[in-house]
């Protein structure tokens, strides 16, 4: 009897070892700025929009959002800076989501990426931000 527990205290930490080092290399953990310059590889300044909502569109983990043809993103001024518009036209999508644990709670992590165009439909500039909420 004794083994049998000692076994399953093993398995046990072993299974967690290996999610916590499989969570630990979920790329999307990395700070957004590392993000962006990944997205950046594959959606370069300059990709018309059209290409950009392919890429989107062929990655599986990806949701397109919304398509803004009124408008760019916003860059949220912080500490009483004004807001930032960026481009004419935009694309937000959603490329991830993973589970973050916060004061012993667990909250869901959104990884969210926005494109912004020239009214020539040329990407001038993109963000990523990572959102936390309660589950």
């Amino acid at each position: 009897m004794k083994k049998i527990m000692i076994y399953i205290a093993i398995g046990l930490i072993a299974v967690i070892l290996v999610v916590l080092v499989v969570s630990l290399l979920n790329p999307l953990r990395k700070p957004d700025e590392k993000i962006r310059d990944d997205i950046l590889k594959i959606t370069p300044i300059g990709m018309n929009m059209e290409e950009v909502l392919k890429v989107i569109e062929n990655k599986k983990s990806w949701r397109l959002d919304y398509v803004n043809d009124d408008g760019g993103y916003t860059i949220y001024g912080q500490g009483g800076a004004p807001d930032i518009y960026v481009g004419d036209k935009s694309i937000e999508a959603q490329i991830g989501t993973y589970i973050e644990f916060g004061y012993g709670m667990p909250f869901r992590a959104d990884v969210i990426t926005s494109w912004g165009f020239d009214k020539n439909l040329k990407l001038v500039n993109l963000q990523v931000i990572t959102e936390i909420d309660g589950l």
